[in-house]
């Protein structure tokens, strides 16, 4: 890991564009829109890190009694509430993040194509310059920090595939538990990567110890929920989701009501039915919500695989628009924005295509540690896109895999231009 934040000389270009993208975004969002980094959940972050501040718990409540919060984790309203209070500091701060994220993707790409600098740079100046990422990582939001520490994940997962020491196995296990700590769609990497490398018969007793790195990290956020609400958990919003957005939209096309008003519906039948015990007894209303998005889906299996297939593409090609309609305050036909949805469709496709190509290749591969690897990440990127193909995906939805899409790409370009197709691991 010590090298991995080692500044190459031939980095600096790469570097200089991306911090004048970030710059020149916060330069257009101060005179444009200074509200601009104020987006989706970013209110509910900034209750949570003041309340944090004021001594009043992990609450979302504006006013006493502050009532415990199950729908959040805590990593990111802890940091903001910390060293990072202020909004432009965040900011500047995801700005770093961004710059050390793009920073693994050149080291990744370097170790994986034999020291060839050259793609090395073109992986790190593509994710620089990714439009979507750019964009939320100058918001109040976590994804600037689950891309960074999902990208971290993945290096020292290859680095337990290539060297099997006790401490790579120690950290995967800590970083597997940040990214839920950061984003609970992240609750199942840690069973993938265990499937992984009992599949390459690695150490089964490190492999254990991961996972016990792995809970033990957990341990803290699971005993402040026992002793909250009675009952172990990471987070509700997954359930949430389920039944308000993915179940909603089935819903929805079969009554042809507008998806807000089924949700509206869906809320108040849930308000009658638990009252109070929506704050004291969220495992109950997790359990409702699963039971009931369950039985929307099974009784129209159609509408579901539909919507799951559309979204789920969705997720990997829709190009961003208002999201930086309502950054930079411009109308969402604007001249600027549909040449940068052009811009955005056609690099999304070439990247796609990539990753397509190379895993194909990837499969009739003879190299079982090259095969593994490739497919591990192939693997992470479907997760997500599958848990996040509701009817509110968007391109920010895409960010924290971006780098992983990047980096598939480049290696696919790689091998397409070597002769040599075994270029991992030398």
């Amino acid at each position: 890991m010590s090298n991995i934040f080692k500044m190459n000389v031939r980095l600096r270009y790469v570097f200089i564009i991306g911090i004048l993208a970030r710059l020149l975004l916060l330069t257009i969002m101060h005179y444009q829109n200074s509200d601009g980094f104020l987006l989706f959940d970013s209110y509910r972050y900034l209750t949570l890190s003041n309340n944090i501040s004021a001594g009043h718990g992990f609450s979302l409540s504006l006013v006493e009694p502050y009532m415990p919060d199950h729908t959040r984790v805590p990593l990111y309203p802890l940091l903001i509430s910390g060293a990072l209070r202020n909004e432009f500091v965040v900011i500047f701060f995801q700005a770093i993040l961004s710059l050390l994220t793009a920073l693994i993707v050149y080291n990744l790409i370097l170790k994986m194509s034999s020291n060839d600098y050259r793609f090395a740079k073109i992986g790190a100046s593509i994710y620089l310059i990714d439009i979507p990422s750019i964009l939320i990582g100058n918001t109040i939001m976590t994804e600037a920090l689950f891309t960074f520490l999902l990208l971290v994940n993945v290096y020292v997962f290859w680095l337990v595939i290539k060297n099997s020491c006790t401490q790579n196995f120690m950290m995967l296990g800590i970083l597997s538990s940040l990214c839920i700590l950061c984003k609970p769609i992240a609750m199942f990497l840690p069973i993938i990567m265990l499937l992984c490398l009992l599949y390459l018969k690695k150490n089964a007793i490190k492999s254990v110890l991961m996972v016990l790195m792995s809970i033990l990290t957990l341990m803290p956020w699971l005993i402040r929920n026992y002793n909250a609400f009675g009952s172990v958990f990471i987070s509700t919003i997954g359930s949430t989701n389920l039944l308000y957005y993915r179940a909603a939209e089935i819903a929805s096309d079969v009554t042809e009501k507008p998806i807000e008003t089924i949700q509206a519906e869906y809320w108040d039948e849930l308000v009658k039915k638990f009252r109070v015990e929506y704050y004291y007894k969220p495992d109950k209303i997790s359990q409702y919500q699963i039971e009931k998005a369950f039985n929307i889906f099974v009784s129209h299996p159609y509408l579901l695989a539909k919507n799951t297939v559309y979204y789920f593409l969705k997720f990997f090609f829709v190009p961003d628009r208002g999201l930086s309609s309502k950054i930079m305050a411009i109308d969402r036909n604007h001249w600027i924005l549909k040449l940068s949805m052009g811009y955005q469709l056609f690099i999304q496709l070439l990247l796609i295509l990539g990753c397509f190509l190379l895993a194909i290749k990837c499969f009739s591969n003879n190299n079982l540690q090259e095969r593994l690897f490739i497919s591990f990440v192939i693997t992470v990127i479907i997760y997500f896109a599958l848990l996040s193909s509701g009817a509110e995906v968007s391109s920010r939805f895409r960010v924290p895999v971006q780098p992983l899409i990047i980096i598939l790409f480049v290696i696919s370009a790689k091998q397409m231009s070597s002769k040599d197709s075994n270029i991992l691991f030398i």
